[in-house]
């Protein structure tokens, strides 16, 4: 020990230091760039232990005499900025497979952990619309076409239909040939001047935008010159619910993709479970909020069928 602190040279720590810093920094900006996101919370401990390791071990090579370079820094540091971003991903897709399944199973999120919105970096929404649109019957009607007729009633349903997303500053987080999920955020004030309490409009703005869905439906019906009699009789139905939620920015499949936990996903299947197949079922918070801009019938306690704008 007294032979290393008289031979250290303070150049040369200062120098290791500051190699240190550069390339962890340059380090986690690409990673972050390429990865999208970090799990900071386990992260910064897990790359902490792993820096003080690397400190010790070129210690050890400076009381042999062994001087640092920035190569020889460069490659051990990428190594332990990987080891620090590996526990961080699996603890995420544990936290997500979890998430997911307690989801699917239609439990309450209240339910799987007593702080469900801090199970991930992603700001936690107080308040998120969901609304689900899909065409029953779809599917039956497939046949009657062919290959190309099908792929164009496909794609002019989508451009309608996501034009009519956008017009309502909704994000289309999932969609099939027959069906989407959106959800929509509450919008800031400082940005659009809206004319009623935020999270109403919120809820105000999925309704309308559930309506355009079924409209631009009967639209297309009405511009196919040849359409069977299967698809003329296609109708579109919508499930709208409103709680917290969390949207939720991750790798599938080698791509970013965006997934939605909310409570309202139970309740809008439980909700279309009493759908006719061609109505607009609401949930009794949604309903709440805007009861005044729209009339409704009420299904059962949890549950409003939207008959239209009200007078």
């Amino acid at each position: 020990i007294t032979q290393y602190n008289s031979g250290i040279e303070h150049n040369s720590l200062s120098f290791k230091i500051a190699s240190l810093t550069i390339i962890s920094i340059i380090s986690l900006l690409l990673v972050t760039f390429l990865r999208g996101f970090f799990d900071l919370v386990f992260f910064v401990p897990m790359y902490g232990m792993f820096v003080t390791i690397f400190l010790a071990y070129t210690s050890y090579n400076e009381i042999n005499n062994s001087s640092p370079t920035f190569i020889g820094l460069t490659i051990p540091t990428s190594f332990l900025l990987l080891l620090a971003s590996i526990f961080p991903e699996v603890h995420r897709r544990v936290k997500i497979r979890k998430l997911a399944s307690c989801c699917i199973k239609g439990e309450k999120l209240e339910q799987f952990s007593k702080t469900p919105w801090k199970l991930f970096d992603d700001v936690p929404k107080e308040h998120l619309s969901t609304l689900y649109f899909d065409i029953p019957g779809f599917h039956a009607s497939q046949p009657s076409l062919t290959n190309r007729e099908l792929k164009d009633l496909i794609d002019e349903i989508f451009a309608k239909n996501f034009r009519t997303i956008e017009k309502y500053s909704g994000t289309l987080i999932r969609n099939t040939e027959d069906s989407m999920l959106v959800a929509f955020e509450l919008l800031e004030q400082k940005k659009i001047s809206i004319p009623m309490e935020p999270k109403i409009y919120c809820a105000y703005s999925t309704i309308l935008c559930a309506l355009e869905l079924k409209q631009n439906l009967e639209e297309i019906k009405a511009s196919m010159n040849n359409g069977s009699p299967l698809i003329k009789r296609l109708k579109g139905r919508c499930g709208i619910g409103s709680d917290k939620g969390l949207i939720l920015k991750h790798i599938r499949n080698g791509r970013m993709d965006l997934s939605l936990f909310t409570n309202s996903m139970s309740n809008i299947s439980e909700m279309l479970k009493k759908s006719t197949g061609a109505d607009i079922l609401c949930d009794a918070r949604t309903y709440d909020m805007c009861s005044e801009y729209f009339s409704a019938q009420k299904i059962d306690d949890n549950a409003y069928s939207i008959v239209g704008l009200s007078n």
